[in-house]
């Protein structure tokens, strides 16, 4: 009676490549993740010496082959016997700019009696994009305890998941990468966020003009101004600070001073997140064009104090108008922006005229008829609106302030377009805007 796997040959294929993946993936693993690039070139020498040995025995080659033997299996059982006990504690920054060397730093604590040595900290996995950087060795006694860096850098902008930060041996010899075993008493898993790289600003030409006297500016370094509103009864509860001496001799009863909250018109700072043609790449140049110019934008009007609304990228807001803004939580949340197709251009629109603000930067990626008829609103709203045009395609002056557009209640100076090529942003050129 014939096997039924004999009988099946597509069965006992399936059959044997089942038994051979998992020594191939244990040998796979071990290659690239147990053995350091001494232990490589080592592996790699024995294999030759121990395929030229089997001509004879005889030659010396044979004997070199063996030596090699015994340091691997030796080397191995060693690192496997004698492995310390860690606990290990990760202090890792939340955000790092792209293309700069981040420092992840580790306390570790040797809980047993054996002493550790050549111990380097790593991550199992490191993710796409992030290039890992020569650790120092360091050696740990028994019941002692020490503290080693781990430094990378994120080569592109965007939120990276690291996993855990373990430790590993590289005694004896160098040839394995052993993984120690570790607790790790901070967070289960690192992610950092790499912020988007970018050229400061040096000017900035607004159609709008700031219309503050020196005690606003002065008020604006420390915080929001309040303006002396009127008095009223006390309130229990209110503030001994607040108390009116005056107008409580003068009424006989105890009066608070009551403060108003200065109204300023907010500028939004809006990115368009929306290419005009579907990008086949993951990161299209232009549009990280786009992001830089953007972050470089919020760095400018935040040093300026000319920043008090929100940012907006593509559907999602960032901050609430009036709400208080800050260059880190834009520049992260830029850090994590993606393009969208061309139907999400629509929403982002309607939030921005939604927006009570009368000053608008807008960052966009094409002059086409959408990106007009946004301008053309806002204007019709008496804005302000300086626009930063991202694109291959250049747009002249004379274009961007063509009739239609412009009504004709409106003076021309409402209106500010700069072309910029995506070229220009990341070469650094674009100190003028």
């Amino acid at each position: 009676m014939t096997h039924p796997l004999i009988r099946h040959p597509l069965r006992l294929l399936a059959g044997i490549a089942f038994i051979l993946w998992w020594p191939f993936r244990w040998i796979w693993r071990g290659w690239w993740n147990g053995l350091t690039a001494f232990g490589k070139y080592l592996l790699t020498a024995f294999l030759v010496a121990a395929a030229a040995s089997l001509v004879s025995l005889n030659i010396p080659i044979f004997h070199y082959s063996v030596t090699m033997l015994f340091l691997f299996v030796g080397a191995f059982f060693y690192s496997r016997l004698f492995c310390p006990r860690l606990i290990l504690t990760a202090n890792c920054p939340r955000t790092v700019k792209a293309g700069e060397k981040c420092t992840v730093s580790a306390k570790l604590q040797n809980v047993n009696s054996i002493s550790g040595y050549e111990i380097i900290t790593g991550f199992d996995r490191a993710p796409r994009h992030i290039t890992v950087l020569d650790c120092d060795a360091i050696a740990i006694g028994g019941r002692d305890s020490a503290t080693t860096e781990l430094k990378f850098i994120p080569e592109e902008r965007g939120r990276y998941l690291l996993g855990n930060l373990n430790a590993f041996t590289l005694f004896p010899f160098g040839l394995f990468r052993r993984q120690v075993n570790v607790r790790n008493s901070g967070p289960s898993e690192i992610s950092i966020t790499a912020l988007p790289k970018f050229h400061r600003i040096e000017h900035l030409d607004l159609p709008f003009k700031r219309k503050t006297d020196e005690g606003i500016k002065l008020a604006e370094r420390s915080g929001q101004s309040n303006e002396y509103f009127g008095s009223r009864d006390y309130r229990p509860g209110d503030s001994v600070r607040r108390f009116d001496h005056r107008a409580w001799g003068r009424l006989g009863a105890p009066t608070v001073r009551e403060y108003e909250m200065e109204h300023r018109d907010s500028s939004v700072l809006f990115l368009d997140t929306t290419l005009p043609h579907a990008a086949t790449r993951r990161r299209s140049p232009q549009f990280e064009a786009a992001v830089s110019i953007t972050a470089a934008l919020a760095d400018y009007l935040c040093e300026q104090n000319r920043l008090d609304g929100c940012l907006l990228c593509g559907r999602r807001s960032v901050h609430e108008p009036g709400a208080s803004v800050t260059l880190e939580d834009m520049l992260e949340a830029l850090g994590i922006v993606e393009h969208e197709t061309e139907s999400g251009f629509e929403p982002s629109a309607a939030q921005v005229v939604e927006s009570t603000s009368s000053r608008f930067v807008l960052v966009l990626l094409a002059w086409d008829e959408p990106r007009r008829a946004l301008v053309k609103r806002l204007l019709e709203r008496g804005a302000r609106v300086k626009v930063v045009l991202v694109s291959e395609e250049q747009v002249n002056e004379t274009e961007s302030r063509e009739p239609e557009l412009l009504p004709g209640n409106l003076h021309p100076d409402n209106l500010c377009v700069t072309w910029l090529h995506p070229e220009k942003i990341s070469s650094g050129e674009a100190t003028s805007v």
